[in-house]
């Protein structure tokens, strides 16, 4: 408004009530101004979702990679844009724990997995490309009784498991499954 009437004086209006084009050059120009201001504002916008990243979490059960059947949680980048791995954890009665192994050290479970269990530390800035899968961790199950199995699978059914991530334009977005995996009953 104080730009209007920086132009706007008694010597702009003619007699009949029209303005002069000392008037009107300077309001086209802010008009075209205003216009790019929200056209910039829209391309940002566009770019933000162009780059946006979109992790889902797969649980594989009784997969093989040849001979050997193992259980794995990978999280998958279905996005445009990397992400950008913030924070990572599994929750389990109310504890937070930063990997699998600690999980299953911390769970007062009796658990006994043959010496093929391995994991992934997925770290604070870790970058998930887009259409990238990373595995959590893969626990392979040779050697394993039914009773460590079972125990396993009521254990992650127990557990929760968060990631949080964020875009290159540091838009933050979560992750979160309330049961890493769902036991049929």
């Amino acid at each position: 408004m104080g730009v209007l009437i920086l132009f706007f004086d008694r010597s702009s209006c003619l007699s009949s009530g029209q303005l002069s084009s000392n008037f009107t050059l300077p309001l086209i120009a802010i008009i075209i101004s205003i216009i790019s201001l929200v056209f910039s504002y829209l391309t940002i916008r566009h770019n933000w979702k162009t780059v946006e990243p979109y992790l889902i979490d797969t649980y594989y059960i009784n997969y093989t990679d040849g001979s050997t059947p193992y259980q794995a949680l990978h999280i998958k980048n279905c996005g445009f844009g990397p992400a950008i791995i913030t924070t990572l954890y599994f929750e389990y009665n109310g504890k937070k724990f930063n990997d699998i192994m600690s999980l299953l050290k911390n769970s007062q479970r009796n658990i006994i997995f043959d010496s093929k269990m391995s994991h992934n530390s997925i770290l604070k800035g870790y970058i998930i490309s887009s259409n990238d899968e990373k595995p959590v961790f893969k626990i392979a199950f040779s050697s394993i009784t039914l009773t460590s199995y079972l125990t396993f699978q009521k254990l992650l059914s127990e557990t929760s498991f968060t990631v949080k991530y964020e875009s290159i334009y540091k838009r933050k977005k979560i992750l979160y499954s309330p049961q890493i995996i769902q036991l049929q009953l």
